[in-house]
């Protein structure tokens, strides 16, 4: 009876604590009638007999009701360690049937009834192999241009990986400009309000920033995806890449590829790269629009002076504040017909006119000129159309 006992009581712990248990085989077993015996609570005399001493209190009678959980209950370690195969013998009944019974025992109050009924779990997908991220350094923002009111081109060079041989070209990649406009919130810290951008297969491109002043914090970053089977190749855009029909021709909305983000169809996982965000005033780097020349005029009792008049487009990148204030570096190219080489000159330029005193008396000049915003690294804008004028005569030469 003991040997079929265990036989079933090993067939459930199987179920339990193998991962290929046959759990259906165990929920649909029916235990035997010597299980259910064992499972009920009944007098255990022999488990629990009273003493022969008259003075005991528990009488000869007492019993003690064994319950369903005593009979489960896990055995101790000391329990266990003599049931293991080829412990010592128990001098009753041997190992080979109170061993593999107490294991059992003990097995079921590790078992995971809610486990069992539930089933095993179904069968999830293969694991693929993890996207290798592309060799090398990201790319290199080398600068941009802004134009008040108008678009931002930037140049940047591709991250050659450190393997590649000398005067190696870059491998085939697909570029995503992203620029961002941003406000300061109430911290110091910079938020985004505006982002735009554009997609190439080269080094450079032109984003427009949709009448955007030029006097924000723009932050400036470029995305390298390498072209792979699956991703954005050379002439195609993905649905997270700039596009017509997305956010204007050749930009990038918000929410398309924002910060640190890139777009499902640039490249998968771990497949492109970005440079580091540059954040600064779009001044630093603006191309102010070519002012007019209006008249050129000799300056009486100055021979070597004349003096320029000139006006400035409507949307203006620098005020007349700030030009007063010393913020725009100008300077003047000027020649004669005599002397046709052109020779250049830094002046202090003042709103509506200034002098500039560099010229010889009684001469014939024609002048141009061109401003830049006052930080070494914004552009020279283009030259005004040439106007002509004559310096004054000088008196002590007359004399």
């Amino acid at each position: 009876a003991l040997r079929g006992v265990v036989g079933e009581l090993r067939l459930v712990s199987s179920s339990c604590l193998s991962p290929g248990g046959d759990r259906r085989a165990a929920r649909q077993a029916v235990p035997s009638q010597r299980v259910r015996e064992l499972a009920s609570a009944k007098q255990r005399g022999a488990l629990f007999r009273a003493s022969d001493d008259p003075g005991d209190p528990r009488g000869r009678h007492d019993r003690r009701v064994v319950s369903a959980s005593a009979l489960l209950a896990k055995p101790s370690p000391r329990l266990q360690e003599l049931a293991l195969p080829l412990a010592r013998k128990w001098p009753l009944m041997g190992d080979l049937v109170w061993g593999p019974l107490l294991l059992a025992l003990g097995t079921l109050g590790k078992c995971d009834w809610a486990t069992v009924a539930r089933g095993p779990p179904p069968p999830g997908p293969p694991p693929g192999p993890p996207p290798a991220p592309p060799p090398g350094p990201p790319p290199r923002l080398l600068g941009c241009v802004f134009f008040q009111r108008g678009n931002v081109t930037c140049h940047w060079e591709a991250g050659v990986p450190p393997h590649a041989p000398p005067n190696a070209p870059p491998p085939a990649a697909r570029y995503t400009l992203v620029v961002e406009k941003m406000r300061r919130s109430v911290n110091p810290s910079l938020v985004a309000i505006e982002t735009f951008g554009c997609s190439t297969d080269g080094t450079s491109c032109m984003a427009d920033l949709r009448r955007s002043n030029v006097a924000f914090v723009f932050c400036v970053s470029v995305l390298e995806a390498q072209a792979g089977p699956g991703q954005a190749g050379p002439g195609q855009a993905g649905p997270g890449q700039a596009g017509p029909g997305q956010a204007g021709p050749g930009q990038v909305g918000p929410g398309q590829a924002g910060p640190g983000q890139a777009g499902p169809g640039q490249a998968g996982p771990g497949r492109w790269r970005r440079s580091p965000s540059r954040c600064q005033s779009g001044r630093k780097e603006v191309m102010l629009a070519p002012v007019t020349l209006l008249r050129v005029s000799p300056v009486t009792g100055q021979p070597r002076c004349l003096l320029l008049e000139w006006d400035r487009p409507m949307s203006y990148a620098v005020s007349p504040s700030e030009i007063n204030g010393g913020n725009l570096t100008s300077q003047i190219e000027f020649f004669t017909q005599e002397q046709p080489a052109k020779e250049q000159s830094y002046v202090r330029a003042r709103t509506g006119s200034f002098q500039a005193c560099v010229f010889s008396p009684a001469t014939w000049y024609s002048v141009r000129l061109r401003h830049r915003y006052r930080a070494s690294s914004a552009p020279w804008s283009l030259w005004s159309p040439p106007c002509s004028g004559r310096t004054a005569e000088d008196d002590d030469r007359l004399g």
